[in-house]
């Protein structure tokens, strides 16, 4: 294995970390009696056709620049045949194009990039039209890695205007500080969306946290991680606060020189004419520690 191999794996194994086991939970019972739609549009990520069909794939993903040190959250496009399972997926840095879709380990590739997504993480039937995802790839001799989750977009035309949608899922995480890695797993995920004021909060909190070189449970300080005031724009959405919180008080976990970023996106449509999934990842930066959540929730 060479040098950049070694680096390159060592980068995923940190970054996959945070999306650990992700699993459905029921839906709230606020939020919609549709099931996954009919329209011709929305075929599930999953699905196979025998005519060639064209749709259009989109996500968010955190991509990690190594050389130097850079976090950036973006959009991420593509499409996908439902014939042949022939994925595209640009993250704004990297295009990958695969015209044979996944493998049976859960790989897309074009020879050059991986992709890597497989149904360990909790989305092969539990969601209809996302899925996480962790890929690696290099440009201009510059390692990358992406953590994200994409799928079948909710056409900008089909957003609701009006009313308002709970959406409960689940969520992982990774915290570090100083040279101590945490993993945050299993946690629950609640993201509320007002459709009229085109506002979006994000709640995650129950994880089960534990030290990622000893695997030993840990205490951190904190146990809750809430986005509040992200914006709709379109299908996506962002800004907002990123804010912790211990047993419901407010806690600072990383100080000065913050970076602060989170960014989200609705997946398919429902019979009742609503958005059926939304993922997102949230990153908060400090001087003295890191913390990226991810959610994916119906």
């Amino acid at each position: 294995m060479t040098q950049n191999s070694r680096f390159i794996a060592g980068l995923v194994a940190t970054l996959s970390a945070t999306l650990g086991t992700i699993a459905c939970t029921p839906l709230d019972s606020t939020r919609t009696t549709g099931g996954v739609t009919n329209d011709p549009n929305y075929l599930p990520l999953a699905s196979k056709t025998t005519a060639t069909t064209t749709r259009t794939l989109g996500g968010v993903a955190l991509k990690l620049q190594t050389v130097p040190t850079r976090v950036t959250l973006t959009t991420s496009s593509g499409t996908l045949d439902h014939a042949s399972g022939a994925t595209t997926l640009n993250d704004g840095t990297y295009t990958l194009i695969d015209p044979n879709g996944y493998t049976a380990n859960g790989l897309l590739t074009d020879g050059v990039s991986t992709l890597f997504s497989t149904p360990a993480q909790g989305f092969t039937g539990n969601y209809d039209y996302a899925r996480a995802y962790s890929q690696t790839y290099i440009i201009s001799d510059q390692p990358y890695v992406a953590t994200g989750i994409y799928g079948v977009v909710t056409s900008e035309p089909d957003m609701p205007s009006t009313g308002s949608a709970v959406f409960n899922g689940k969520a992982q995480g990774s915290y570090s500080k100083g040279t101590s890695n945490f993993d945050l797993k299993n946690g629950t995920s609640k993201i509320t969306a007002d459709f009229a004021s085109g506002n979006i909060d994000v709640s995650v909190d129950s994880y089960t946290i534990t030290n990622r070189e000893t695997g030993v449970s840990s205490n951190i300080g904190f146990n809750s991680v809430q986005i509040s005031g992200m914006r709709v724009f379109g299908n996506t959405f962002s800004g907002g606060a990123i804010t912790t919180l211990n047993n419901g008080t407010l806690v600072e976990i990383v100080s000065e020189n913050t970076q602060q970023t989170a960014i989200g996106r609705f997946f398919g449509l429902n019979t009742a004419g609503i958005p059926d999934e939304v993922g997102g990842i949230g990153y908060l930066q400090g001087s003295d520690g890191t913390l990226t959540t991810i959610f994916l929730a119906d």
